[in-house]
């Protein structure tokens, strides 16, 4: 068939996966001696063909990168370009039906058909990450459908380096408005907590809220406890266990600055007498605390990923075992750990064992009462469990 748009052949049998739903395109699966995949610039789209000629749908591409396809509609000739709009107000719509104020993540790339695009709505003030070259292409186009549609007082790109073959550099910078704060804090409101969150010299684009609904479960059970937030950041876990009714919370991080915008939080929440920092290396803190015997009724570990590529997995997976085997060290009898892991090299089913393992250490028995992952705002694909990413357990320990 003919194409408006440039045509790029897949190999025989490597149109498959893509069949069965999902999106991603290797470079590998090209037929490179077939179409104009050789000519194509970064970011371009082309129509998608089958080794037999039939047409598969329209992706962008970027020849640089192993993942160098990124199939965005069944339909042949479709432009990326045209559809953006419509994705956008989709997913946003999407996201007011489940929440009722406007903090959330309104585009979570593939989950909304929307490869690349990572946008988080902090009320007016919306921040965005451009995770291929193909989105940062059209950050202009993305910031006009914004303007248009949500009258924002500001719009943020927060891009930090991709460590793959799509080579988009960090990136922080002001795209549009104003950022009122003169600090470049933003307030949002999480499950009833307040919090100020920098979106220029945070982490990612300044909060997560991948874990509010875990946060909540874990705040409902803390009343009267003593609470240990390891990696503890802006405080998102542990003040929420202490406006909840937790007697004391204690947070860890090695980010100096993060600590000093939790105690800000705390003070925002009417909670700051009752929480104490340390700055440093969460092991190092962790064998001091227990050192010193102090014992906690709720430690919360959410630590960074350690397993970030396949060839870490090992290395990983031994940090994994080391620091929930510390964290269970200050648990009291009937204690609750929060045991997180966003390392999607991670599965389920190894953390679990690393929990039985250092349950087992500790002469106790692990029981899991409750798993969780992503919010509700982090949809992810069927055809692509890759997306969730995340896993969080709570353990109550025992005899």
């Amino acid at each position: 068939m003919s194409s408006s748009l440039p045509v790029v052949f897949l190999k025989r049998g490597a149109d498959r996966r893509l069949t069965h739903g999902h999106r991603w395109i290797y470079s590998n699966e090209i037929d490179i001696a077939r179409g104009d995949y050789q000519q194509l610039n970064k970011g371009a789209c082309a129509t998608v063909m089958r080794s037999g000629g039939d047409a598969l749908g329209a992706a962008y591409f970027n020849r640089h990168s192993l993942l160098c396809g990124r199939l965005y509609t069944r339909e042949p000739d479709l432009v990326f370009d045209d559809l953006l709009k419509a994705r956008i107000l989709v997913a946003v719509h999407r996201r007011e039906m489940l929440y009722g104020e406007p903090y959330y993540r309104a585009v979570y790339g593939d989950g909304d058909e929307l490869s690349g695009l990572i946008v988080d709505r902090y009320g007016d003030c919306w921040v965005l990450q451009a995770t291929t070259v193909g989105v940062f292409s059209r950050l202009e186009i993305i910031v006009s459908i914004i303007c248009d549609n949500f009258q924002p007082s500001c719009i943020v790109l927060h891009n930090e380096s991709i460590s793959n073959d799509e080579a988009v550099e960090a990136d922080t910078r002001l795209l549009y408005g104003r950022i009122a704060s003169p600090t470049g804090d933003i307030e949002i409101v999480e499950n009833g907590v307040r919090f100020m969150v920098p979106i220029l010299a945070g982490q990612k684009t300044g909060w997560f809220y991948d874990h509010r609904e875990s946060r909540a479960r874990l705040a409902a059970i803390s009343k009267g406890k003593r609470v240990l937030d390891v990696y503890s950041y802006l405080g998102g876990w542990g003040l929420a266990a202490l406006t909840s009714g937790a007697s004391e919370m204690h947070a860890i991080d090695r980010s100096q600055f993060a600590l000093e915008k939790l105690q800000q939080n705390a003070a925002l929440n009417g909670v700051g007498d009752r929480c104490k920092t340390f700055v440093g290396e969460a092991d190092q803190l962790l064998r001091q605390l227990s050192k010193e015997e102090e014992k906690y009724d709720v430690v919360i570990l959410d630590p960074p990923a350690f397993i970030k590529r396949r060839k870490d997995a090992r290395n990983g997976l031994k940090a994994y075992h080391s620091i929930n085997q510390l964290a269970m060290k200050l648990l009291r009898d009937n204690g609750v750990l929060a045991s997180c892991s966003c390392s999607l090299h991670l599965t389920v089913e190894q953390l679990r064992s690393v929990l039985a393992t250092a349950a087992h250490k500790k002469r106790s028995q692990a029981r899991i009462i409750y798993s969780g992952g992503l919010g509700m705002d982090h949809p992810v694909p069927a055809t692509m469990p890759e997306l969730g990413y995340l896993k969080t357990n709570f353990v109550q320990l025992g005899k």
